[in-house]
């Protein structure tokens, strides 16, 4: 069982259902958001996945780039067709702008 680790950048837009679609495969997740990195206004947060999806759900209306900072909990085996199957669900439900960046490699 190997843990991993993920990093990357969201919309505002998108980050609850991204956050959403993290808790419900990797539902021991550890997250550090951050946002407004290196300006007068930034703002870090970390807490477990459940926490990161109240947070966001809180915060409607946030602006500029989210950064994500993922400690998955449980490894990646055996999770290969549920995470295909959850990004193809997802990007489905994209606009096609939106769904043009997501990218997922093949573990």
């Amino acid at each position: 069982n190997v843990e991993s680790s993920v990093i990357f950048y969201e919309s505002p837009r998108r980050i609850v259902k991204t956050l959403e679609l993290i808790a419900t495969l990797f539902p021991k997740s550890e997250i550090a958001l951050g946002r407004e990195l290196t300006k007068v206004h930034e703002e870090t947060l970390t807490v477990t996945i459940e926490e990161a999806c109240a947070w966001a759900r809180e915060h409607p209306h946030l602006k500029g780039e989210i950064c994500a900072m993922i400690s998955l909990k449980e490894g990646l085996e055996n999770k290969h067709q549920e995470l295909e199957e959850a990004i193809e669900g997802f990007c489905n439900s994209q606009s096609e702008s939106d769904a043009h960046g997501h990218a997922y490699h093949d573990y």
